[in-house]
């Protein structure tokens, strides 16, 4: 068993009468051999695979050409990667993970560990920085991609590969949509060095890569969990599509929940402002429906501080008309304000307010501190 492999048994403490099941396999068909190892926690459940490119031996004519690579890559110092997936995203399934890895396989030497749970992303980007590996890389959606980015920070380059269902991150670094083409461009980073060093920002101390929400949109995430993840006879496998986003604003524009201001935003230096939803930017766009960017914070970027757009009051009557303007980058709307480039606010609710950042419910808060860390986390691009 390889360091990597000991390190991951050590975290996951498991026991010595579970040995790891090896087997050979071809990836490719004809081209090399790899060794797949699955590492077995005391209930027999497996927690980690292995990869690595091992000496094919005597192999008749695959053998030669598998040797060869084998020497080509044992020429130079093989990374090593720790590849972090959840089996719940949305576009994760068996034939992808088995892709990712066989394509990670040619070139670095993996660890591919699943998450379990909520946390278990972090827990995992941690162990990475510890166990000192190359790099990080995720397959999974924007809340698995936060999780380990905060497990992460800065310690080691991170690949965000587009796993989940709008997978915001990845395409707001300009990485591939298709699932190969972005290994490819990210595994060549790693090798290049290519990394964009970001900005994250703060909600109550927890850091977020793209996007947070205080008000109707956090609303809007939280009636789609309980209907989808979590919800009594939910498909726990994936979150509801941008129909169900459509229908739950809907209902909250007719129920009028947000007609009036709630909240009073505090930034140092400015007038408060009355709010009836916060939308907070890292980045520019903000979020994706479907195809479309929805580029609220034109001026966002991941270099800089965080954006503010805050929405005083959403009435029926007004809605369509506030909307389009979030989407304007040079008008207006009255009742609608843009703040740029800041380090810190706060956000003060007349009673407890829904809260997501980076499309998943953080929780519910009658007093939000907004904040940002420059230069806190290193994304391969």
């Amino acid at each position: 068993m390889c360091k990597g492999a000991e390190n991951l048994d050590r975290a996951y403490r498991l026991t010595a009468e579970h040995e790891p099941m090896v087997h050979e396999f071809m990836p490719g068909g004809d081209d090399y051999l790899c060794r797949l190892g699955t590492y077995a926690a005391a209930d027999g459940r497996p927690v980690a695979l292995f990869f690595r490119v091992e000496d094919p031996g005597d192999g008749g004519e695959h053998g030669v050409r598998a040797q060869r690579r084998f020497n080509r890559l044992r020429s130079v110092a093989v990374r090593r990667v720790l590849l972090i997936w959840n089996p719940a995203s949305t576009e994760v399934t068996g034939e992808t993970v088995g892709s990712v890895l066989v394509q990670l396989a040619e070139r670095f030497e993996v660890v591919a560990v699943h998450t379990a749970g909520p946390g278990d992303g972090e827990r995992l980007g941690d162990l990475a920085v510890k166990q000192r590996f190359d790099a990080a890389f995720v397959l999974g959606g924007d809340g698995t991609a936060n999780e380990v980015v905060n497990g992460v920070g800065d310690g080691l380059p991170i690949g965000v590969l587009p796993a989940g269902g709008t997978s915001v991150l990845p395409r707001a670094l300009g990485i591939p949509r298709k699932l190969d083409d972005a290994v490819a461009r990210l595994s060549d980073a790693l090798d290049d060095d290519s990394v964009r060093l970001i900005s994250l920002g703060t909600v109550n101390d927890r850091r977020f890569t793209f996007a947070a929400g205080i008000g109707i949109d956090a609303e809007i995430v939280k009636r789609i969990d309980e209907r989808g993840r979590g919800g009594n006879g939910a498909d726990e496998s994936s979150r509801p599509g941008d129909v169900w986003f459509v229908r739950e604003a809907l209902a909250l524009l007719l129920d009028g929940e947000y007609a009036a201001p709630s909240m009073r935003v505090e930034v140092p230096g400015r007038q408060d402002l009355a709010a009836a939803t916060v939308l907070v930017a890292n980045c520019s766009p903000w979020s994706f429906a479907g195809p479309v960017p929805l580029d609220v914070a034109p001026e966002a970027s991941f270099e800089g501080g965080f954006d503010l757009v805050v929405v005083e009051s959403i009435e029926v009557s007004s809605a369509a008309g506030k909307f389009a303007s979030l989407l304007r980058k040079t008008q207006e709307h009255e009742g609608v304000h843009r703040l740029h480039d800041l380090d810190r606010a706060t956000i003060r609710c007349e009673q407890p307010m829904p809260v997501q950042v980076d499309g998943e419910l953080l929780g519910e808060f009658d007093v939000i501190k907004l904040g940002v860390v420059r230069s806190a986390a290193r994304l391969l691009v």
